[in-house]
């Protein structure tokens, strides 16, 4: 997370489901914010573009014994990468 507030200074996340069990915890959110600082990712950093994204998010926590156990975090990159212009759109599919 330290790595996407750097990235958009001005981010804020909206939290649009919670779901919890015995042994687990699932979290979604939607982030958004403006591309003003450096956004370090695997294939390298981006520099600033200035654009806005709003990207969805998910984490999903496993417990045991009260405690978190493990924890994974996914997110749609392919649409924050095409809202700062640096891929095409990924297609839409019907639900």
């Amino acid at each position: 997370m330290q790595g996407w507030a750097g990235a958009f200074p001005d981010s804020r996340t909206e939290i649009t489901g919670l779901y919890a069990g015995d042994d687990f915890v699932d979290l979604e959110f939607t982030g958004r914010g403006t591309h003003e600082g450096v956004l370090k990712t695997p294939m390298g950093e981006v520099p600033p573009t200035s654009r806005s994204v709003e990207v969805h998010f998910c984490e999903v926590y496993r417990t045991r014994d009260g405690k978190i156990a493990s924890g994974h975090t996914y997110f749609d990159a392919a649409t924050g990468m095409a809202q700062l212009g640096l891929m095409p759109a990924p297609r839409q599919t019907g639900t």
